[in-house]
């Protein structure tokens, strides 16, 4: 039996993980026959225990049989179609659940759009995802599975109003942003793309009597965040806190790596530090007083992931540049930079399988991820008044972690 016969047979016991290393192990096929398991682990971003349990869902006894039927199979292969009785009958299932709704605009959409992207942001929104996929794949339509949210980013340089996206997600929400209303702070909240988010997120502080602000800036627009800092200033007329937190990571496989990709990670995470922290400082040198606080990575100190090389330099440069700031500002702007460890917001874990991330956990002396308000409330420490005396300093939230 060919491994497109077991992946077709055993194909709804294969979770999203399951499935994308079959992706990789179909594109790269000559090459599997020469890694180890750890090597395919690593190629595919998951422990040597998912590859492992991979080989065994598919009715092998480990990887070592899924190295000899891939063996084979390189021998003999030729490109047909498999399984399609199984995708068609899938599909008509799938179809007979949904005919009591209407949904026709719904499959319209579908239908006419030009690239169809399919997202889902947990392990249950994951397998809803790859269902829909599965769905729709032998019946001419392709859906593009995004892997995470920050991974959209990668994407959306070649979206257009042709293009569909679905989404299986639930709404999150800014910790730090809620704790520093919480504490008083009058809040401005800066969005690129996510309104609706920013806007929700606004109507949660309401609820503490203090003053919010949303704007739109893309920071890597000069221009934008010139005007941004500008409109801050009319309302509030002063600005006593910046937290530099916008970011993205475009986790991709070494190789399909691209210059536009890094530069884009660099752009935004990096650059656009500096410069809301050069024109937010301008005002701040003019009050004398002020607290600027990046967020930083472990990832920017001493881990090593090769599939967030651009992340991790970019983590690291904020780093540099929050001491570069420290001394530039002194003595008059504290700055200094917050470097969580793993952190469990939607986004972070989205996409990663139970054991990768049992693994992760198995390294941090606490034995656990941390909770996104453990870190705010780390960056509202380093805010007040009670911080007053720290400076140039860049603090670990991880748990302790080797």
């Amino acid at each position: 039996m060919r491994l497109e016969e077991l992946i077709n047979k055993n194909y709804n016991r294969l979770n999203e993980n399951d499935l994308y290393i079959w992706q990789y192990i179909s594109a790269h096929r000559k090459e599997c026959e020469k890694l180890s398991i750890d090597d395919l682990a690593n190629h595919c971003h998951v422990s040597r225990t998912t590859i492992l349990r991979f080989s065994q869902r598919l009715g092998l006894k480990g990887y070592t049989e899924l190295k000899v039927y891939l063996r084979i199979d390189n021998q003999t292969y030729q490109h047909k179609q498999t399984g399609l009785e199984l995708v068609y009958q899938t599909y008509h299932n799938f179809m007979d659940k949904i005919k009591e709704k209407d949904i026709t605009h719904v499959i319209e959409i579908i239908d006419q759009a030009e690239n169809a992207y399919v997202y889902g942001s947990g392990s249950i929104q994951n397998n809803v995802a790859a269902e829909i996929k599965r769905s729709f794949l032998e019946v001419g339509k392709l859906f593009f599975t995004i892997r995470s949210m920050n991974e959209t980013y990668a994407f959306e340089e070649m979206m257009t109003s042709r293009d569909m996206i679905i989404m299986v997600s639930y709404s999150g929400e800014n910790k730090q942003i809620i704790e520093f209303a919480k504490k008083g702070y009058d809040v401005v909240i800066n969005y690129n793309k996510s309104k609706e988010k920013a806007l929700k997120l606004q109507d949660e502080i309401k609820k503490y009597k203090v003053n919010s602000l949303v704007i739109k800036c893309d920071i890597q627009s000069e221009e934008e965040i010139i005007k941004m800092v500008e409109e801050v200033i009319n309302k509030f007329g002063q600005i006593d806190v910046l937290v530099n937190n916008a970011g993205i990571d475009i986790s991709t496989l070494f190789d399909d790596k691209t210059k536009d990709n890094f530069m884009k990670t660099l752009e935004i995470n990096l650059v656009g530090t500096f410069l809301v922290s050069k024109y937010v400082g301008k005002y701040m040198l003019k009050n004398k007083k002020g607290k600027i606080i990046n967020i930083s990575s472990t990832n920017g100190i001493d881990t090593n992931y090769p599939m967030c090389l651009d992340y991790d330099a970019s983590k690291a440069g904020i780093i540099s540049l929050t001491h570069n700031l420290a001394l530039q500002y002194a003595p008059y702007i504290n700055v200094n930079a917050v470097a969580p460890g793993w952190v469990g917001t939607e986004s972070e874990l989205s996409g990663l399988d139970d054991e990768y991330l049992k693994s992760e956990e198995e390294k941090i002396f606490l034995k656990r991820i941390a909770q996104p308000e453990e870190i705010a409330h780390v960056v509202c420490f380093l805010a007040s008044d009670d911080a007053s005396y720290i400076n140039n300093s860049v603090i670990r939230v991880d748990g302790g972690m080797y």
